[in-house]
């Protein structure tokens, strides 16, 4: 699309809308001058009837647009997600699978920095701030998104004609609307915090944590340097747009969400269609089962769904069968149970593997194979590429045509190192398959299935778009594999066929029936979501952030000696290896690692989502947790199940510096030892209470 059309009609847009002395091209109150023309939103057009097909080929995209809101009418605020209150209870919880409790904004109130008045201070005052009754907000109403013409809200460039004078006029246009939004209180007026002192309430006045000389920089100025340093990451700023509209509750409640690798949130646009799909569709409710009849009208949200993730790893269905399944471990059980092995055939596990193989090694085991582990460094926890070398190797001269499997994932679940893409071609000169595991690589990272053609390929879409819970897909190579769907719903891969015979498309239906085809139009949305947003953006940002988050982690000392590490992160440091997750653990002062429990609970005090774990990954468990005798690099270590744990941060979509920001604050703390023993101690003595032991 012509670009000058795009300005045009952006300049009419704004031209209609600054008739409303409402309207706000942010959120909180308006800037103090006009962001550049670059970013200035245009009213979308309407969503199309669900009823017409979708092209693949056509995305729509991203252009968020801001209505009038009137600061003293709450009955005007309006977004998509308006089946959860506005004002949250005690206990808020995001997505299906958060499980911890979160303060309410008010207790998350900005205190002043004693150094400069002017300044917010990045760090949180604990205790409730004296209210006089509930602060009025400009917030820009959440609306739907729709079909646009230009492939991408992110192919519109940041101008970058006004130099550094231009950054600086966005980063204080995007500060003054963060500050407006920190001076927020959505709790019910007369609300009182609960008198109940225990540890995971208010265990150290906050006035009473002294972590010595401030690690960063006051907010203001650690941002101007992250995007002056990351240019990627400033590219792509029109994302914050997104995070506001279509993720309201992280900043109007000030939440920090970073378990991404667990359970992906989803947008206000997808929930919202999905509800209109649904409710268009309900006289066919009764049929939408995936049993019923292939001529139902509903396979068209499989098709769409099959289409956008293919386009999406840069391949058709010329190339890879997609069977879609109930979750990624499900995927793992089809290869398990359909994979042709025999007496013989070899099976090589990357030692960095989600337990979800094990099925395959038992599968292969009964067929009379040679399961063996492809050990990681100890310290980089990557493959020790001479010796992947000799692995590969050793069976380029034996006859493995009988079946030889190499399973490796693209990003690691517990360290979030990324293993080369290169060793698919390697693997397959020397003979082999190969079984890529990209469940949490995606969307964060990219696999470009054009250039690396694996055998195999199993993903999540849980862990990508987050809505519906419980869907996976395995891609199977069409030049490699035959899939044979029987009316029982098994499969089976059969060698040496032609690549256009088989299945293109199948559904692996669980016994119970569980699935239907009107949860594949949330499937669709969800792709349509990530589309919008734009991966190239995604990933870029999320590069940046780890990046950042990981070079600040490194530099954390304990306050009274700085010659001891705060923080162990676990992985390379070369962060160019390094993917979404970022798992560490907090060292206290005498060199012992403090149970990441406390550190997950006292995160969930102040806002923050993190996750706890081995995350079912049985071999860097062993090498990172076990005994020096017992690194063993024997496959046997899958089987058990070993006592380390890590904190795991993930990134996703729409993180923001802002996350990172404060994730670096908060285990900052732990840099005072007396805040480190009091909490540890108190832990301790209500984890006693709850199991009935004496403390």
């Amino acid at each position: 699309m012509d670009l000058s059309l795009l300005l045009r009609d952006h300049d009419t847009h704004e031209e209609v809308m600054h008739q409303n002395s409402h309207y706000v091209p942010g959120y909180g109150k308006a800037p103090i001058q006009s962001p550049p023309r670059s970013l200035r939103a245009r009213k979308p057009d309407p969503l199309p009837s669900d009823k017409q097909a979708v092209s693949p080929d056509s995305i729509p995209v991203v252009a968020p647009w801001y209505a009038a809101y009137d600061i003293d009418t709450e009955k005007n605020v309006s977004f998509a997600e308006s089946l959860f209150p506005i004002m949250p209870p005690r206990e808020v919880h995001l997505g299906r699978g958060a499980s911890e409790s979160f303060l309410s904004d008010d207790d998350l109130s900005p205190i002043t920095d004693s150094r400069n008045p002017k300044k917010t201070s990045p760090l949180y005052d604990l205790r409730r701030q004296p209210e006089s009754g509930r602060q009025g907000s400009n917030i820009a109403s959440k609306k739907s998104w729709s079909s646009q013409d230009v492939d991408s809200f992110n192919d519109t460039p940041v101008s970058r004609r006004g130099s550094w004078e231009y950054k600086r006029d966005m980063v204080e246009s995007r500060r003054t609307s963060l500050d407006t939004h920190s001076k927020q209180s959505w709790a019910a007026d007369g609300l009182e915090r609960g008198t109940t002192r225990s540890w995971t309430s208010s265990s150290v006045p906050e006035e009473e944590i002294d972590s010595g000389p401030p690690v960063l920089p006051p907010y203001d100025d650690a941002e101007e340097d992250f995007l002056e340093e990351f240019e990627d990451y400033f590219n792509h700023l029109l994302v914050d747009n997104v995070r506001r509209d279509q993720y309201p509750k992280l900043d109007l409640q000030k939440q920090v969400y970073l378990d991404y690798a667990s359970f992906s949130l989803y947008s206000n646009f997808q929930v919202e269609e999905h509800m209109k799909t649904l409710l268009e569709e309900g006289p066919c409710l009764g049929s939408a089962s995936v049993s019923s009849s292939s001529d139902n009208p509903l396979f068209m949200h499989v098709s769409a769904t099959q289409h956008r993730l293919l386009r999406m790893l840069n391949t058709t269905s010329a190339h890879y069968s997609i069977i879609f399944t109930a979750g990624f471990q499900e995927s793992f059980r089809v290869i398990a149970a359909s994979y042709p092995f025999q007496r013989g055939s070899p099976l090589l596990v990357c030692q960095d593997n989600h337990a979800a193989v094990r099925r395959v090694i038992k599968s292969a085991y009964r067929a009379g194979g040679r399961p063996f582990l492809a050990p990681v460094t100890e310290k980089e926890l990557s493959f020790h590429s001479h010796d992947l070398h000799k692995l590969l190797r050793r069976q380029a001269g034996r006859n493995i045509s009988n079946g030889g499997l190499f399973i490796y994932p693209a990003q690691s679940n517990l360290s979030g190192m990324k293993h080369s893409l290169s060793w698919v071609v390697e693997a397959q000169q020397n003979g082999w398959n190969v079984c890529i595991d990209a469940t949490t690589l995606l969307p964060s990272g990219t696999i470009d299935l054009e250039i690396h053609q694996p055998d195999f390929v199993v993903g999540s879409f849980h862990h990508m778009i987050g809505y519906p819970s419980g869907f996976g897909f395995l891609l199977v190579r069409r030049e490699s594999f035959c899939v044979q769907a029987f009316p029982s719903g098994a499969v089976h891969f059969l060698r040496n066929k032609p690549a256009d015979e088989g299945e293109v498309c199948h559904i692996m239906c669980p016994a119970d029936n569980t699935m239907n085809l009107l949860q594949f139009a949330a499937l669709n949305l969800g792709l349509i979501q990530l589309d919008r947003i734009g991966l190239p953006a995604i990933q870029k940002r999320v590069r940046a952030l780890v990046q950042w988050l990981v070079q600040r982690l490194r530099t954390l000392r304990h306050k009274d000696d700085d010659s001891r590490y705060l923080i162990r992160v676990y992985g390379s440091h070369a962060t160019k290896d390094r993917g979404s997750i970022v798992s560490f653990n907090v060292v206290d002062f005498s060199g012992t690692i403090l149970p990441p429990d406390i550190v997950r609970k006292l995160a969930a005090r102040s806002n923050f989502k993190l996750s706890v774990g081995n995350f079912n990954n049985p071999g860097l468990s062993n090498l990172l947790g076990g005994s020096p005798h017992e690194m063993s690099h024997d496959i046997r270590i899958i089987d058990e199940n070993w006592g380390f744990m890590a904190v795991r941060a993930s990134l996703g979509a729409v993180s923001n510096f802002a996350d990172v920001y404060r994730l670096v604050q908060f285990l900052s703390r732990f840099r005072d030892e007396e805040y480190l023993a009091t909490e540890a101690m108190g832990f301790v003595e209500e984890r006693n209470h709850q199991s009935g032991c004496p403390t």
